[in-house]
């Protein structure tokens, strides 16, 4: 999927008591993708996904009549300003069949995270689960990257 939008605005000449120019815009990216096998007693599943946005401004403004403005007000202004966000993951999956009831399930994922691009670190985090009988006795293994937030 992709999304792209700009708008601009432009004064015309006889503005008053500000001429003001503007152009920005973003645009974004994604991709989502993911695949499943069947195999014996394993059950596989696999998958990505990545998200980049950018984001882009310029804005211009000219005092045409200062006794309209506040004073102090500078006769002129300029910004200008972009930037870009790059988010990605993946992760694997294995559900594996026992017999009598019995299952085990071993994942690794998201693989890498980027929330910010100026940080882009990557971030694995893995879990392994295992389930015995109906009552679902369970046993959880998560580990977190330090300072990661996730």
């Amino acid at each position: 999927m992709v999304r792209d939008d700009s708008d601009s605005l432009s004064s015309n000449p006889f503005s008053t008591p500000i001429i003001a120019f503007q152009d920005r815009g973003f645009r974004e990216e994604y991709f989502k993708g993911s695949v499943s096998a069947h195999h014996g007693r394993h059950e596989w599943k696999a998958g990505v996904e990545a998200d980049l946005t950018s984001i882009h401004e310029r804005f211009s403004d000219v005092i045409t009549d200062p006794g309209a403005i506040w004073t102090g007000t500078p006769a002129s202004f300029r910004f200008s300003g972009d930037g870009r966000d790059l988010e990605q993951s993946g992760f694997v999956q294995d559900l594996i069949r026992l017999g009598n009831g019995r299952r085990a399930s071993a994942a690794l994922g998201p693989l890498s995270i980027a929330r910010k691009s100026e940080r882009g670190e990557p971030a694995p985090r893995h879990c392994a689960v295992s389930a015995r009988g109906r009552l679902g006795i369970a046993r959880f293994l998560r580990s977190r990257v330090p300072d990661s937030g996730i």
